[in-house]
C-alpha cells in the first residue's frame, strides 16, 4: 500500500462533538458547537478549547471568565448541528433550538440541560496560536445524570447515545472494542 500526499489541515478524525455555551442565562447567553476540546491534566482538572477571536462566543467567554463544556447526544444532533452553523449574534440558539440554559453551580454561564454531562470551567489561560485562540479551563464542577451511571456510580457509554463528527459527517459512537491495558494481559 503507497501513501499519497494530500493537502496539510489540522483535522483529526473523528473528533468528539462538544456544545460550549457561555454568556448569562437572561443576557446574552450562548451556544457553539465545537469539536476542538482537549483534556490537558488530570490534577488539577483542565480542558483547553481552541476557538477564532472573531466568534461571538469568544467575547461572551472572555467578559465571563468561563465556560461549560457540555456533551451532547444523538437526541439532539439536529440542535447540535444548527448550533455550530449560525452565529450567536444573529439568532438566540437557546430559544431557536429549545435547548434549556439552566444556571451553573460554580461559574455564570448556563449548563445545557438535555446534556447528560456538563464541566463548568473557569478561565486559566488565554494564548493566541495561529488564526485560533487556545482557551485553557480548569474544571470547577462536574453535572452527570444519574441515568447515564452503571450500578457502580461510573459513566456508562453505551447509555448516552454519543456521536462523533469527521469529514463534514456525524458518526455512531459506543460498541467497545477493548479495555485499557487488555494488551498487556
Amino acid at each position: 500500500m503507497s501513501k499519497i500526499d494530500v493537502k496539510i489541515n489540522s483535522s483529526l478524525f473523528p473528533i468528539g462533538v462538544f456544545l460550549i455555551s457561555c454568556g448569562e442565562i437572561g443576557k446574552n447567553a450562548n451556544i457553539v458547537t465545537m469539536g476542538w476540546v482537549i483534556p490537558i491534566s488530570s490534577n488539577p482538572p483542565l480542558l483547553g478549547i481552541s476557538l477564532r477571536k472573531k466568534r461571538h462566543s469568544y467575547e461572551l467567554i472572555k467578559k465571563s471568565n468561563d465556560f461549560i463544556v457540555n456533551i451532547p447526544t444523538r437526541e439532539i444532533l439536529k440542535e447540535t448541528d444548527y448550533c455550530g452553523n449560525v452565529s450567536g449574534r444573529d439568532v438566540n440558539k437557546f430559544e431557536k433550538t429549545g435547548l434549556t440554559p439552566i444556571p451553573g453551580r460554580k461559574v455564570k454561564s448556563p449548563l445545557i440541560k438535555e446534556c447528560p454531562i456538563n464541566l463548568e470551567c473557569k478561565i486559566i489561560k488565554d494564548m493566541e496560536l495561529g488564526d485560533h485562540n487556545f482557551i485553557i479551563g480548569e474544571v470547577v464542577s462536574k453535572s452527570v445524570n444519574e441515568e447515564i451511571l452503571n450500578e457502580k456510580g461510573k459513566l456508562d457509554i453505551n447509555k448516552m447515545n454519543l456521536f462523533s463528527y469527521g469529514s463534514n459527517r456525524y458518526f455512531d459512537v459506543g460498541e467497545v472494542i477493548g479495555k485499557w491495558g487488555f494488551s498487556l494481559r
